[in-house]
């Protein structure tokens, strides 16, 4: 694995931690809304985790792809970082966090 590869794995891996502790706040959320609140942010969430799941998968490819196979996940990977953040980032502002 290369320095940049490592650092980027290391990078994702971070904003996945916090990815979920937002995720964390929203379900704790979740847990204080009426039932219409509660339905809407589970499939906010949902679809957050599907996203998340999806960018944990491509993190473990780049952990084990050779360095030619690592450019062309790259750009994925970072465009499944921001795809998640941008769900996260919806979900809390339309859920008040």
């Amino acid at each position: 694995m290369n320095p940049k590869q490592k650092a980027l794995i290391e990078k994702l891996n971070s904003k996945l931690d916090q990815a979920q502790a937002r995720l964390d706040l929203l379900t704790a959320k979740a847990r204080e809304a009426d039932a219409s609140g509660r339905l809407r942010l589970q499939e906010e969430m949902d679809n957050i985790r599907k996203r998340k799941n999806d960018l944990e998968e491509q993190v473990d490819e780049l952990g084990s792809a050779g360095d030619q196979a690592w450019e062309d996940l790259k750009d994925g990977a970072e465009a499944g970082w921001k795809a998640l953040a941008d769900a996260v980032d919806r979900a809390a502002s339309r859920f008040g966090q």
